[in-house]
């Protein structure tokens, strides 16, 4: 049976955020598809000086075998965060280059073509090793504090990372649509809970059925580690504590960091749990009223919203939030902060539970099935540049995972 090499930052972890979940998801699709996975090969190990060491000679070869291309990809003529950017493709780049002559990989699945992923699609080319790129959102946009120059810039090299990439999947339909006005044929695998998470989600629902509810607690779950994140909970932190709320009303604040939010002043309706243990969270998901979910900006999804409706829990949030889930049983949308208190003091059913994208996940095993048997174009290497029949240049998409 042919091997699937993984590159992802994410590890196995139905505690993590959302990262980890996507992560649990694909990995879940791609090993219920009957296909091997190797785990090990997921990103370089050692000590700091050895990394350091590796790194430097990872860029060294690059700037030999692919100058242009690697100066293009990491988008180093105005970005700021070069440092970074470099050090991660050249680390990503020589481990990978080793790696998938030692595996003979027939196929890469990329979750992380951002940060450092130029270096795994360099090293895919080398290998001719199919990749298939599965952003988890649109990575260069989320850090507003960059200046819009250097944010420009790496969209630029994000974009075009993906562009060479074999086949793309977007966890989203929005970042699809902006992928595909920069002509890449991206196609789309919603999340969906893998089946371990899923079963637990399912034990909540059932847990919900069973307990009565004496008091309105709504949830706030949500990372503060993460900007968009952040800036959404701390406006509903103010915009609540602005508001008068009845006094069997309590809002539970869960998340990585939430715990740091607290402070003087903040009325008593809202408590903080900061990262809570999995039994403390299955508890308050099976004993909450309803989740509010806030984002102004951000690209991906809020894998939290699928999560909560299946785990029997209504949602009410913004429109920006509820992209992708639009239109599903359990969502309640508002449009300004009067109708989101109308909507929390109101009642709520059970919704039911929301169907997986089955047909997605099927596009997305075929295409990876359909690549892993394709052979590759031989390399020619250029010293002083890239021309069309360099490896690196190899149509971006294959188009098998679309009609």
């Amino acid at each position: 049976m042919s091997v699937i090499a993984h590159s992802s930052i994410y590890k196995k972890s139905l505690a993590g955020g959302g990262g980890c979940l996507r992560h649990e998801q694909i990995v879940d699709l791609i090993e219920s598809a009957g296909l091997e996975l190797d785990h090990a090969l997921a990103s370089p190990t050692g000590g700091v000086k050895h990394l350091w060491c590796e790194a430097m000679l990872g860029c060294a070869t690059l700037c030999v075998r692919h100058p242009v291309l690697f100066w293009r990809l990491c988008g180093l003529q105005r970005n700021r965060r070069w440092a970074s950017m470099v050090f991660q493709t050249g680390i990503r780049y020589l481990y990978w280059r080793k790696a998938l002559k030692e595996l003979a990989a027939s196929a890469l699945v990329c979750e992380d073509m951002f940060w450092g992923g130029q270096g795994v699609l360099l090293a895919a080319r080398e290998a001719r090793c199919p990749l298939i790129a599965l952003p988890h959102n649109v990575d260069s946009l989320p850090f507003i504090d960059t200046p819009e120059g250097d944010r420009i810039t790496s969209l630029r090299a994000e974009l075009e990372s993906l562009r060479r990439a074999d086949a793309v999947f977007a966890i989203s339909g929005c970042d699809s649509w902006l992928h595909r006005q920069f002509g890449i044929e991206s196609g789309v695998l919603p999340y969906y809970p893998a089946a371990q998470r899923r079963r637990q989600l399912i034990q909540v629902r059932a847990q919900r059925e069973r307990l009565p509810r004496q008091t309105r607690r709504v949830l706030l779950v949500g990372s503060v580690t993460n900007p968009p994140t952040r800036e959404g909970l701390l406006r509903l932190l103010v915009q609540i504590a602005q508001t008068p709320w009845p006094k069997d009303l309590v809002f539970e604040v869960v998340g990585r960091g939430t715990d740091g939010l607290q402070t003087a002043g903040l009325p008593s309706c809202l408590r903080f749990h900061g990262h809570a243990a999995e039994n403390d969270f299955a508890k308050l998901l099976a004993e909450c009223t309803a989740a509010l979910v806030v984002q102004h900006r951000g690209t991906g999804v809020l894998t939290r919203i699928i999560e909560f409706l299946v785990a029997g829990i209504p949602v009410v949030a913004n429109p920006l939030a509820l992209r992708q889930w639009e239109g599903l049983e359990g969502t309640f949308c508002y449009f300004d902060w009067q109708q989101a208190r109308a909507l929390l003091l109101s009642s709520f059913s059970m919704p039911q539970l929301p169907a997986p994208p089955e047909s997605e996940a099927a596009a997305f095993i075929h295409s990876l099935r359909t690549l892993s048997t394709r052979n590759l174009p031989a390399c020619k290497l250029e010293v002083a540049g890239v021309s069309r029949g360099d490896c690196t240049a190899v149509p971006a998409v294959a188009n098998t995972h679309r009609p």
